[in-house]
């Protein structure tokens, strides 16, 4: 059967369930461990669908160069300066005696592994962010056809140059946002943990961390149900256990070249799930509602 220029395709659903209850109405720890869950659960549904998996693979490859691009720059233009910055005085590696020589071999195997982590560890987060940026309109349709999947329609626009360069743009400044505001929290917290008040600095400092991953990969989700700037920081205080709880597992698991996809997948899951209990805002029409209230998609 043919459909009109206007109107949405329908699309074959699978069978894949939400949580089975509501997951916010459990105490701390049970909505910390309801978030774990919701982030992992973004494998099974990749794999289940062909088009998820396609649309996975590119970002995924695109994540893995630019973590080798990033590398070998690094390689080439930070490590052997940082080395030379961390080495101990000539006059200490110069001095007499086999204590001597055995402690400068020592620290200088040591500086050489932290300077290597460290070149390791700024390729990651460098990877991580560009990759967020250059690979959105993927992330875009991961999420559009992950809610597809569950209405039975289409809900994404044409694909267009034009609109591949909008969602570049959007999401570099929506990216941007996200990091002052990270900053802002994060910076005061990182400087209290080197004062007695760190030992309360430091598990917030990671709390809000844990935030913010959340935030970045249900940003697509809250973009497409039109929220506002404080609509979103709402959300994400409303339910600040269970976004730990996800941001916990994409903290752990978006440094991988192959997870951003997955986690995309999972937190547009998520958004449905919380949208089914009515604990989010959405655009879709009363019919999609309920649809999504039955937490079962249809073959």
């Amino acid at each position: 059967m043919s459909t009109s220029a206007g109107e949405k395709k329908p699309v074959k659903s699978i069978r894949v369930r939400f949580l089975p209850e509501d997951p916010t109405q459990r105490g701390v720890v049970g909505r910390f461990a309801q978030g774990l869950r919701c982030a992992s659960g973004g494998l099974g549904l990749v794999f289940s669908d062909a088009t998820l998996l396609i649309l996975s693979v590119v970002p995924m490859l695109v994540h893995l160069a630019l973590l080798a691009g990033f590398l070998v720059v690094g390689g080439a233009v930070v490590l052997d300066p940082l080395i030379a910055w961390l080495e101990p005085p000539t006059a200490a590696a110069t001095a007499d005696g086999a204590l001597a020589e055995f402690g400068r071999v020592v620290w200088s195997g040591a500086v050489s592994v932290l300077a290597h982590i460290a070149v390791f560890g700024l390729a990651l987060v460098a990877a991580l962010v560009v990759g967020s940026v250059v690979c959105d309109p993927f992330y875009d349709a991961l999420s559009e056809r992950t809610e597809a999947l569950y209405l039975g329609r289409d809900v994404g626009a044409p694909f267009s140059i034009t609109g591949v360069v909008a969602g570049v743009g959007r999401e570099l400044v929506a990216t941007v946002v996200r990091l002052l505001v990270y900053v802002v929290v994060a910076l005061p917290l990182w400087l209290l943990a080197f004062t007695p008040a760190g030992v309360v600095a430091t598990p917030l400092s990671l709390a809000w961390t844990w935030l913010f991953f959340a935030w970045e990969f249900l940003a697509r989700s809250m973009v497409r149900h039109a929220l506002s700037a404080t609509g979103r920081v709402r959300i994400l205080f409303g339910h600040k256990a269970l976004f730990a709880g996800f941001g916990a597992v994409a903290w752990v698991l978006s440094f991988l070249p192959f997870s951003a996809p997955l986690l995309v997948v999972a937190a547009t899951r998520l958004y449905l799930t919380l949208l089914a209990d009515g604990l989010v805002p959405t655009t879709l029409p009363a019919a999609d509602v309920e649809r999504l209230k039955m937490r079962t998609s249809t073959v």
